[in-house]
């Protein structure tokens, strides 16, 4: 029996194989965008009149469908707002699609404003502001937030559900309303990330954080909160909160805790913690700036003083147990057992803090006056984080001086840092993105755009007449910051402790053009930056109009969101 054979015609093969290949490019790498949705009315809506209002937009980004003129959502959307009071009028509760009361959101999305000062989003008392849900990852920026009222339900302005990411970056928080729940309620498995923006003169507390919940705060300041029938008016938490380079004050709790009460862990690196008040219900509480219940807090450079009792009686900055990593400056320990290093504190004296006030870098700080001894009493190893990482600027995006001062605020700084790299104009009201990692950025483009901001905030993308071959390696939330830069530099870009990208700062020349678009500019320069994640800040953004602060101004914010898809092959 002859045997049969079969030629093997590696031509043949590899042709179909070819085509195979460009049939699954063709089916199966298609570029997907987030649609931005630019808001065109104040009125609070859900019609057919045929212009875009914010609930509209929020719905349209839930459900990726068109809502009267707003363009209909594609994954992780960005909702463009201009300056202009966004005023809730349609009341109701008991239904999650953002059709009556707060705004629900449902999947992941930005909104961007056009600066604190100029757009605010009021519930009017209505309902909560915002409820995010379905483990959403959400970014505000460059906005307010106010007028909320959730009743007797958890979450005055904003309610975080398990599994949800918040990141506010130069943002406002305030005016919620007494007698219902702390304004920015994150709930277990939550996270909230809060960045250069201020909690303030909230009537029911400013946070509250379930055990299981996470909190990060930098360069921020909580203050003027009221919790008169509870503790912790400023942040109450059993989860695990880390603040860094912030301010506590004037934060007034009916009992224990001005500032802060904590049955979890707290990690206070550079933080000023002072004139806050405990007691103001008549019960006298232990601790009128931290209180520990159980928990533990771990203080590094920092400052808790000036804490009072509202029922009379001595002064108690704290209670419980305080872990210290050295160069801390409590003025009265009387109600705290301070453990680790502490032959570096500086215990029972006056800080010397002049009044809380806007001392640049659009947050709210207490300078230290002339001849406190917390200047340049810092560790002179420098100021570090947890992640030991160097803190080079104060909250206020101000340079660090020699040997560090104590607290949140540098008394002698040269001014505002200059960023590494040399950046021109910035797109306004965007920002970078909010990673959980310090992904690094690397282009061989040759391209070299010039932003033009809107004075909507709508970015498009820069266009080059080279040839550019990115790499580019995205965030965890999946956006990528592609590089801005006029120069032939190769800036480096010091990432932030927790990994999140903090802005630039460099000071952006802005030419809004008159359609409300950005012009795409075109380039034929050759640069190849490379880029790490979050420069140290430099400028700042002033949130309370009446206050005249030295800062310059907002930071600039870039950002272009890219989505990759996976080569897939079946």
């Amino acid at each position: 029996m002859k045997s049969k054979h079969t030629t093997f015609r590696p031509g043949w093969l590899m042709g179909w194989l070819v085509v195979g290949v460009v049939a699954v490019t063709a089916v199966f790498i298609a570029p997907v965008h987030a649609t931005d949705i630019t808001v065109t009315t104040t009125a609070d809506e859900v019609n057919s009149d045929g212009d875009c209002s914010l609930r509209e937009a929020v719905i349209a980004a839930n459900g990726d469908t068109a809502v009267d003129a707003c363009p209909a959502g594609n994954g992780a959307d960005t909702i463009i707002l201009p300056a202009g009071e966004f005023i809730f009028s349609l009341a109701g509760s008991s239904e999650n699609g953002a059709l009556t009361g707060d705004l629900d959101i449902l999947d992941d999305l930005t909104i961007i404003g056009a600066g604190a000062n100029d757009t605010f989003i009021n519930a009017n008392n209505l309902d909560r502001v915002f409820e995010i849900l379905n483990s959403s990852q959400v970014r505000l920026v460059r906005l307010t937030a106010r007028g909320g009222n959730s009743g007797i339900v958890s979450g005055g302005n904003t309610r975080l559900s398990g599994g949800t990411t918040l990141t506010l970056e130069f943002v406002r928080i305030s005016d919620t309303a007494v007698d219902t729940s702390a304004a920015l309620y994150v709930i277990n498995g939550a996270t909230l990330n809060i960045y250069t923006s201020r909690i303030e003169n909230n009537l029911s507390g400013g946070i509250f954080v379930q055990g299981g919940g996470v909190v990060v705060v930098y360069n921020s300041s909580i203050s003027g909160n009221v919790n008169a029938v509870g503790s912790g008016a400023g942040l109450s938490s059993g989860g695990t909160v880390t603040l860094v380079n912030s301010t506590l004050s004037g934060n007034s709790a009916g009992f224990s805790g001005g500032a802060i009460n904590s049955s979890g862990t707290f990690n206070l690196y550079n933080v000023t913690v002072a004139q806050n008040t405990g007691g103001t219900s008549g019960v006298a509480g232990s601790g009128a700036g931290i209180s520990l219940v159980g928990g533990t807090a771990v203080l590094r450079n920092s400052i808790v003083a000036d804490n009072v009792l509202a029922t009379g009686g001595p002064s108690v900055d704290c209670a419980g147990t305080i872990v210290s990593e050295g160069y801390n400056l409590i003025e009265t320990q009387t109600g705290c057992t301070i453990t680790g290093d502490t032959t570096t504190n500086i215990l029972g004296q006056d800080p010397m803090l002049d009044v809380l006030g806007g001392n640049g870098g659009g947050t709210q700080t207490h300078a230290l006056l002339a001849g406190s001894p917390a200047i340049n009493a810092a560790n002179p190893g420098g100021c570090l984080d947890g992640h030991n990482t160097l803190l080079t600027t104060d909250q206020r995006a101000y340079r660090r001086n020699g040997t560090c001062d104590i607290g949140a605020f540098e008394a002698n700084s040269p001014g505002p840092a200059t960023p590494t790299p040399t950046l021109t104009a910035t797109a306004t009201n965007t920002l970078p993105p909010t990673a959980t990692a310090t992904p690094t950025l690397t282009s061989t483009s040759t391209a070299t755009p010039t932003r033009t901001p809107s004075p909507t905030g709508t970015t498009v993308p820069p266009t080059s007449t080279s040839t550019a071959t990115p790499t580019r390696t995205p965030s965890p939330t999946g956006t990528t910051v592609p590089p801005t830069s006029t120069s032939t530099a190769t800036p480096t870009r010091t990432p932030s402790p927790t990994g999140t990208f903090l802005p630039p700062t460099s000071t952006p020349t802005r030419t809004p053009s008159p359609t409300g678009t950005l012009v795409p500019p075109t380039s034929t320069a050759t640069a190849t930056p490379t880029r790490t994640a979050g420069p140290t800040a430099t400028a700042t953004a002033t949130l309370l109009p009446g206050v005249t602060p030295t800062a310059t101004p907002d930071p600039s914010q870039t950002a272009d969101f890219f989505v990759y898809l996976p080569f897939v092959i079946r």
